[in-house]
């Protein structure tokens, strides 16, 4: 792992069966033999924007592709399904853009993203990450919740339309805004960059620059021939009224902050926000500003008692003394890092669990995965098979055979007509079922609790293994002393405590899969909000009916994450 903090990315969505007619892109695709569905993909994006097919879908993965461009007049919807990277390294992104609207991709590289260039384009981007990539827009543009950062060229130029970005965190980057018409900019945080506003002669200008946070942004305003770093909102209108009461009216610029929006760790690309941030409520309406949410940060370090990690459980993981890095020991093997409990007390939605990405590229492969499955066709010995599709061993521990193979739960096989269109068993019945979606979902084991009831007072062992919330007073296991809010793991031997308030969290096993990205959701057992758990969102069981999943908001959480070797591979 190369990164020591949390980084939320709201770049997945639930599996809706619209998408079922949109064409298909995943990185085991074929561009000569996929047909573009779910299980035939095509290779590249280009090939799929090549078939003239509005919408497509983008599988996990980070692609590397030269110039992606929209040569027919019609509008392409490209949506990433989970942790989508496109490499713009020394290429052209979109150039010569037609339309698109994009949502849920990362973008890295030092090449050009170009967004629309020419007057009858447009580009629309939603929950999407930029990064150390110029963006040369020179019409419409609108950015949504997208994260811009590290980009040394945010250059706007609207000569026919207008340009709107909201709820976007700017960070580290230089950005131009010019243009005639009218521009937007509010709800975004602009931290450690350069900005300057600008028209071209016959500029309605800006119709909304608020409820923005600005902090050490140097400024150039229109006509201006120096830059400024404004510390208050009077200052800044004083300078805007004298330069160009008709580009900055004063009606446009109001709310505006210029406060440490207080990043949990910008350094390693982390901008979610501190739990302090002044943006959590900055917005008219109360709500938090920029594209990133309320999140922790985890650090981990060889010292066990302050590192985020339960450092006794992890497998095959080695920690960095002077960076805290974890990497894998053994690369060809199984690995696992627990993260130790953290609290949730106020009972907040959570939106995404924390992720970690690995050095075995330079964007990052991401964790464990599973394939989305046919829930409703489930295929027992004896009934056809169809021809092309794969299929996945299901049951209670049987084996099947197929053709001249035996198969056990959790393998995997393609129907080949040619050698044989059904399956028997081998001794206890187990049956198959289709994997519906062939890119694979990248998920994490978590669990959730708000607590089992179970208080223990001094004198009382603490079981191994399990874990213990002090949520007052102080208490002392094996000589480590703790404190009101900590977490404390059982060892076997008795807790010492005077005034201490000692509850049982977590005792064994627990944990459901759940999507890295976006809303953590889950069933419940007996399809009600109080019910116990049974499944999370990144189960190949899991139930997208709306009316049977739910939000999470316990009040305690742990993360599993298990590296799978063959995940590494870019």
């Amino acid at each position: 792992m190369s990164y020591t903090g949390t980084n939320p990315i709201h770049a997945t969505f639930n599996w809706n069966p619209a998408y079922d007619s949109y064409k298909h892109v995943a990185l085991w695709g074929n561009d000569n033999l996929g047909d573009g569905t779910k299980t035939k993909p095509y290779r590249t994006i280009a090939k799929a924007i090549g078939t003239a097919t509005a919408n497509i879908v983008i599988g996990a993965g980070v692609y590397r592709e030269p110039i992606i461009s929209n040569p027919f007049s019609i509008t392409y919807a490209i949506v990433a399904d989970g942790n989508v990277t496109i490499d713009v390294f020394n290429n052209s992104l979109f150039a010569n853009a037609g339309f698109f609207t994009l949502t849920g991709i990362n973008f890295r590289g030092s090449g050009n993203f170009i967004c629309s260039a020419s007057t009858d384009a447009q580009a629309i981007a939603t929950n999407c990450t930029l990064d150390n990539c110029d963006i040369a827009q020179k019409y419409f543009g609108s950015f949504t919740n997208c994260t811009l950062m590290n980009i040394p060229n945010i250059h706007l130029v609207n000569y026919g339309s207008y340009s709107t970005l909201t709820y976007c965190t700017i960070y580290n980057s230089y950005f131009s805004l010019v243009g005639r018409n009218n521009n937007f900019i509010t709800k975004c945080i602009i931290k450690d960059s350069t900005l300057t506003l600008g028209a071209d002669g016959s500029a309605t200008g800006l119709v909304a620059f608020n409820y923005n946070d600005l902090h050490n942004v140097s400024i150039k305003l229109y006509t201006a021939t120096s830059y400024r770093t404004y510390i208050d909102i009077n200052t800044l209108k004083a300078d805007l009224t004298l330069l160009n009461s008709t580009y900055y009216p004063s009606t446009a610029f109001f709310g505006l902050y210029f406060l440490d929006p207080l990043f949990n760790k910008s350094s390693h690309g982390d901008l979610s926000l501190a739990f302090n941030s002044p943006c959590k409520n900055m917005a008219y309406d109360g709500t938090i500003i920029g594209s990133k949410s309320i999140g922790l940060n985890f650090v981990a370090s060889i010292n066990s008692a302050t590192s985020a990690f339960d450092n006794l459980s992890l497998v095959n993981i080695t920690i960095d003394g002077t960076t805290g890095a974890l990497t894998m020991t053994d690369p060809t093997q199984l690995a696992q890092a627990t993260l130790k409990p953290f609290s949730n007390l106020l009972g907040r939605n959570i939106l995404s669990l924390p992720n970690f990405g690995f050095s075995s590229d330079r964007s990052g492969q991401y964790i464990d995965a599973t394939p989305d499955l046919d829930l409703t066709g489930v295929y027992a010995a004896g009934d056809t098979l169809t021809d092309g599709r794969i299929y996945i061993v299901d049951g209670s521990g049987g084996q099947i055979v197929y053709g001249t193979n035996t198969l056990a739960v959790g393998d995997r096989f393609t129907c080949k007509s040619s050698v044989a269109s059904t399956f028997s068993n081998v001794s206890v019945a187990s049956y198959v079922r289709e994997i519906i979606e062939g890119p694979t979902r990248s998920n994490i084991e978590c669990r959730f609790s708000n607590g089992t009831g179970t208080f223990k007072v001094n004198g009382d062992i603490l079981t191994t293994g399990y874990w213990y919330y002090l949520s007052s007073g102080t208490a002392t296991l094996s000589s480590v002393s703790y404190t009101a809010g900590q977490y404390i793991k059982g060892d076997g031997t008795a807790v010492s405590t005077s005034s201490g308030i000692i509850e049982e969290i977590f005792t064994t096993g627990g944990y459901q899969y759940y999507e890295l990205f976006g809303q953590v959701t889950c069933n419940r057992a007996g399809n009600v909000i109080t019910g116990t758990i049974v499944k999370g969102n990144g189960d190949p069981a899991f139930d997208r009916s709306t009316a049977n999943v739910f939000k999470i908001a316990d009040k305690h959480c742990q993360p599993r994450y298990t590296i799978q070797p063959t995940n590494l591979i870019p």
